[in-house]
């Protein structure tokens, strides 16, 4: 079993206690020293350590693991290697003092640098009256300090020396820094020495920096009210325009479903004109060929052989066209009417039997007019589509 160097306890370790600081590049090594002391060391590779948290759940862990979670202990807290101490350090070292550690009847600091010395004497300043907190050179006379006390020794010389007056009004002084630095306890005010103290200015001074964070958070709450209101302000804004935008998309949604069924519609009464005129074309045409028929069985010479040419040759308005509304088709049309608003419908139809490069003539024959009829459109809708003399309407219906 290991022996502490300096008291010859027994000394134990575990590599399960140790707790990592991935942030600030460095470990902390718990160990056990005789059977009530906790000893801490923080650890790096470069020794330079800027303490940035306490590890509570690894420290209770131990505890727990020892059987000593509600056993009075004494912990020693070794910081050679630490240069700096982070502001969550600061923070969680509170709630350590006052919620995590309640069974901590001591803490020594020892090998303190001087550059954190004072504000680890803050801490000191705030700690609980449960717990003493106090600085030790060394190891050695850190675990003095402890196995002096009475709980160790009966010796009545292990009692801590008081504070005189000037060191309690120190430590009034540092709890006053404490409680407005960490724990933003702005509305109480510092209790200030005698006038005539070489302390009083101290305390005057952290009584008007006290006053000055009071004006400072009424400062910050009036402007993050306005921050929050403009905000909110900006956001019912652009709410508001969403919205519009959104009420906007749903009318040019129904004016294309509108555009869409008109067109189905139009399309429907051609197919039932188109329907009657084949109709009527076939009746003619049977009508015709029996004529035919009858005047070359009575004209033996063939005197009316111009009159009757082959009637297969013929190219009747039965032929075939691809009228169906494509889902490009239909994105053109959407797109037509939102360049062109101010077309109508029949001019819609008219760009999109354009666009299907159809020819004039077959546009006659589908929109029920005639090719002269059919030109005059055309020439109107140049105009209406803001096109130059040399475009091709044709060949910018086809650009969408």
């Amino acid at each position: 079993m290991k022996r502490c160097p300096a008291s010859h306890l027994p000394l134990r370790e575990e590599p399960e206690w140790r707790a990592i600081h991935n942030d600030g590049g460095y470990e902390t090594i718990f160990r056990l020293i005789g059977s009530d002391v906790i000893q801490c060391e923080h650890r790096s590779d470069n020794g330079n350590i800027v303490l940035s948290g306490i590890d509570s759940k690894k420290f209770l862990s131990i505890l727990e693991n020892l059987n000593l979670l509600h056993t009075p202990i004494y912990l020693l807290v070794n910081l050679e290697n630490v240069t700096d101490i982070g502001y969550q350090y600061r923070t969680d070292f509170l709630n350590f003092a006052f919620n995590w550690g309640k069974n901590i009847t001591m803490l020594v600091l020892y090998n303190v640098r001087d550059e954190i010395r004072n504000r680890l004497e803050c801490f000191s300043a705030i700690a609980p009256e449960k717990i003493h907190m106090t600085f030790a050179n060394s190891y050695k006379d850190a675990l003095d300090i402890i196995l002096k006390l009475p709980e160790h020794s009966s010796s009545e010389t292990g009692e801590l020396p008081e504070k005189n007056g000037s060191e309690q009004l120190k430590t009034k002084l540092l709890a006053s820094i404490t409680r407005i630095s960490l724990l933003n306890l702005l509305d109480q005010p510092v209790q200030t020495s005698p006038a005539e103290h070489e302390f009083y200015d101290y305390f005057m001074a952290v009584e008007e920096f006290r006053k000055d964070m009071i004006s400072k958070r009424k400062h910050d709450r009036e402007q993050k009210k306005e921050i929050r209101q403009e905000y909110e302000r900006r956001y019912n804004k652009q709410l508001s325009d969403l919205q519009q935008e959104i009420d906007l998309h749903k009318k040019q949604v129904q004016s294309y479903k509108n555009t869409v069924t008109a067109l189905h519609s139009g399309i429907a009464l051609r197919d039932e004109q188109l329907l009657r005129l084949n109709a009527v074309h076939a009746e003619k045409k049977t009508i015709t060929e029996l004529l035919c028929k009858q005047l070359h069985s009575i004209d033996k010479n063939d005197h009316f052989g111009n009159l009757c040419p082959d009637m297969g040759d013929t190219n009747p308005v039965t032929e075939h066209y691809d009228l169906k509304l494509t889902a490009s088709e239909a994105l053109f049309l959407d797109q037509l009417k939102k360049n062109h608003p101010f077309l109508t419908g029949d001019d819609v139809k008219i760009c999109l039997l354009i666009r299907k490069n159809y020819s004039t003539k077959v546009i006659a024959r589908l929109s029920a007019t005639s090719t002269r009829g059919i030109e005059s459109i055309r020439y109107r809708l140049h105009k209406k589509l803001g096109l130059q003399k040399n475009q091709s309407i044709k060949a910018y219906l086809c650009g969408f």
